[in-house]
């Protein structure tokens, strides 16, 4: 039997830095900090002008502000890192660091005036020309006083770019917003000399939001593969930097380290960002769920964001086309004016990651990267697709869940006849109701943690739903105003089980009738099946 890897309790673990965005905080009050700060070297001088998308609480911001500080020459700051060896000069770079979180959901005045507040900031410190009023002329005039004060060049540093546009999305204030922010950046390109470095971070690629016609030599590295780990937890700084805290954690919920590993792969890893990524855990869930010692659910707490949840209802696109979509490289670069589907955003929100790449057709496979954001957009969809009250909702969840785990598939049908049949009508969709309610039930089992897929390929056709947790593998056909007998026939003629048989987890196949006029369930044959 393998010995699991020991951690000392004894020692006094470092705190972590549970949504932390300081990177001179972490290092003063000695927090547990994952060091980055080699392939951080090695992009600022690769690149002059470098754009990097991720999805949010992936750690944007601390490595935008780790940069101010590297830039600003903080070596005290860098000891025991990779960088206090790997750099020698330490010069000293004005840095000119805009925060645009605090500029959404504005409109073009205030927009136009929270940029001003930031540009005094500095102006404060390298001066001002009364006759430069516009956003991009007090830029560039900064960027030209700042040189000349400190004889260096100087250090844009961007983040959150795409703030101030994407709550506005689908509102009359975009075009006006999208205007004011290409102006605000129009005068980088023609500082070169001036400028040291351009670093601009955001959710999306910055050419879907089409503000930096005018900048075209930033090299936007957001998917290359020798930066792909610069944001997120790797498996092995896991298992390495944090693996006392994983064993802290395993103890007080009483598993194993390996059973914990799993478990934290399970729901925070599985982000893939270039064709050949090796997975990312989202720092910010692991991170809070390794110091709570629990699963967590922490990315959803702020809530999923209002235009992604329009996207899906302007663009007509149900969530189970979502997984397992194929899409070329043009896909992810889209602008948003030329956009027929909202898969680019969702994918640079961090809602879909690449799940595999085939290098010979050129084609992405993209899907749900992990159970913390398929449950999670499931519940945040409810409202959209189900309607049903929230504790109401609640208590068929819950139910179903015991049932489903309990092996008790007779319960969790009457269950779901039951939860089916408060669905408003409206929400049903007539031009096709089998559709309509794999989507529903997609809605309802991925909330619930299990692993659900809709339309499963297979050599003898498509199984409409098949739902695996740890002990069984559940294979639904669906009919509408047709007989379960038939549906069960279906899935016995077309050997939708063969691909299990050998797994060791128990087997049922159900065949559903459900009736149009009661919009619900009415009658299901139950098969089970067990290799012994």
């Amino acid at each position: 039997m393998q010995a699991e890897p020991k951690h000392n309790t004894m020692n006094k673990r470092k705190t972590l830095p549970v949504g932390l965005q300081s990177f001179r905080e972490i290092i003063e009050n000695d927090y547990l900090y994952v060091d980055k700060t080699e392939i951080i070297y090695r992009l600022i001088n690769d690149y002059k002008y470098i754009s990097l998308s991720r999805p949010r609480r992936f750690g944007k911001s601390l490595l935008t502000n780790t940069l101010h500080e590297y830039f600003a020459g903080e070596k005290e700051l860098f000891k025991g890192l990779a960088m206090e060896h790997l750099e020698t000069k330490w010069t000293k770079h004005p840095v000119l660091h805009f925060r645009l979180s605090t500029c959404k959901d504005l409109g073009k005045e205030e927009l136009i005036r929270q940029l001003g507040n930031k540009l005094s900031d500095y102006e404060k410190i390298y001066g001002s020309d009364p006759s430069r009023s516009s956003l991009n002329e007090r830029l560039e005039y900064l960027v030209l006083k700042a040189h000349e004060k400190t004889k260096e060049k100087v250090v844009v540093l961007i983040d959150e770019y795409d703030a101030p546009l994407l709550n506005v999305m689908h509102t009359d204030f975009l075009e006006e917003n999208r205007i004011v922010m290409r102006n605000f950046y129009s005068p980088l390109k023609d500082l070169d000399y001036y400028l040291r470095c351009v670093f601009i971070t955001g959710i999306t690629k910055f050419s879907q939001l089409s503000i930096f016609s005018e900048i075209n030599n930033i090299t936007n590295v957001s998917m290359y593969d020798c930066y792909s780990n610069i944001c997120g937890i790797t498996q092995d700084e896991l298992e390495t930097q944090l693996k006392d805290y994983v064993g802290d954690m395993g103890e007080k919920m009483g598993i194993s380290f390996e059973e914990t590993l799993k478990l934290l792969k399970d729901n925070y890893d599985g982000y893939h960002f270039s064709a050949d990524c090796e997975d990312l855990y989202n720092p910010y869930s692991l991170l809070a769920s390794l110091k709570g010692k629990s699963i967590l659910s922490k990315w959803f707490e702020s809530g999923t964001p209002t235009y992604l949840i329009n996207m899906l209802k302007n663009y007509d696109f149900p969530p189970i086309d979502m997984d397992n979509y194929m899409a070329v490289s043009h896909d992810f670069d889209v602008p948003m004016e030329g956009m027929t589907s909202p898969i680019p955003f969702f994918y640079h929100s961090g809602y879909l990651t690449i799940k595999r790449y085939d290098n010979e057709l050129g084609l992405y496979v993209l899907g749900y990267p992990n159970k913390e954001v398929s449950e999670g957009l499931s519940r945040a969809l409810f409202p959209m697709y189900l309607n049903v009250n929230a504790s109401k909702s609640s208590e068929y969840c819950k139910k179903l869940r015991i049932a489903i785990i309990r092996d008790d598939m007779e319960e969790a049908m009457q269950v779901l006849r039951s939860y089916l049949s408060f669905i408003p009508y409206n929400l049903l969709i007539d031009k096709d109701k089998e559709k309509s309610y794999q989507l529903a039930l997609f809605v309802i089992f991925n909330s619930l943690g299990f692993d659900i897929a809709t339309e499963v390929m297979q050599s003898q056709g498509r199984a409409d739903i098949i739902i695996k947790n740890r002990k069984s593998v559940i294979i639904i056909e669906l009919k509408v105003d047709g007989s379960s007998a038939q549906a069960l026939k279906q899935i016995e003629d077309k050997n939708y089980a063969l691909p299990y048989l050998k797994d060791g987890r128990k087997i049922y196949k159900i065949g559903a009738n459900i009736d149009s006029e009661t919009r619900t369930l009415r009658d299901w044959e139950i098969v089970f099946f067990e290799d012994k």
